[in-house]
């Protein structure tokens, strides 16, 4: 009866590939449009009227996700996430040491070793015989007492290694940043000479029989490089007849 039909209906169901990929999707959209993290967690988005929030269990596995991509920049915006929800007082089956293992790693691969540190020792205090934090506090005290000696005569370096630091985070994928500032409409502003030689106009594909007949509407959108929107290419019923196709291919 029942089982046997959730059995057969199992298949149309999110498996773990749509998770990663809705995971990555998010991620995307983040920094495309430059949303706090706690700003996604909590739901506040412009133009939304009906809130979906996310647990600190959910943010934990965005961490984790970010994690597995070596993403360590996202790991640790969303470790973080999860980690102040739960600090204020949010129940969930999240398991704090877990978060820290995480986000100390995930701090001291973008060179903040201070931090991570501090990640450990608060790890430690809640799990003292956690046996890797304890391992990567010795490293870290190692490595914290060699950079000290190396740079005691000048603190010129330290100051460098912190702006080096900022930097990664903010222009951990310089291209991407570039064209995620494009699509919040930031970045370069077109002269109004340039915008003259912006048109729009219906586009036959040099001459082709069909679009003679019914020729698409294209708009100028930048001139160098040469970027073109096309507009009305398809109808709102070809575009549910797309989905309906669409529909047993998705997992």
């Amino acid at each position: 009866g029942f089982i046997s039909n959730m059995t057969i209906q199992r298949q149309f169901f999110p498996n773990d590939e749509d998770q990663t990929g809705a995971a990555k999707a998010l991620l995307r959209l983040q920094d495309t449009y430059n949303l706090d993290t706690d700003t996604l967690s909590r739901g506040n988005l412009p133009g939304v009227k009906h809130k979906s929030f996310l647990t600190a269990e959910d943010c934990f596995e965005l961490g984790k996700i970010a994690y597995t991509e070596a993403d360590y920049y996202h790991t640790e915006l969303w470790m973080e996430q999860a980690l102040k929800q739960l600090d204020e007082g949010e129940v969930s089956s999240a398991d704090k040491v877990y978060i820290l293992d995480y986000l100390s790693y995930a701090v001291y691969q973008q060179g903040d070793l201070g931090k991570a540190m501090m990640l450990t020792k608060r790890l430690l205090e809640l799990d003292p015989e956690h046996q890797r934090a304890n391992g990567n506090m010795k490293y870290f005290e190692y490595i914290m007492a060699k950079e000290k000696e190396a740079n005691k005569s000048s603190t010129d370096s330290e100051d460098q290694m912190e702006k080096e630091t900022e930097v990664k985070k903010k222009d951990y994928l310089p291209e991407r940043r570039k064209y995620e500032m494009l699509c919040r409409g930031e970045g370069l502003k077109m002269t109004p000479r340039r915008q003259k030689r912006l048109f729009c106009r219906y586009y036959d594909g040099n001459r082709n029989p069909r679009y003679i007949l019914g020729p698409v509407k294209q708009e100028d959108e930048w001139d160098k490089p040469r970027i073109v929107r096309f507009l009305d290419i398809i109808s709102d019923e070809e575009i549910e007849t797309v989905k309906e196709l669409a529909k047993p291919r998705v997992n």
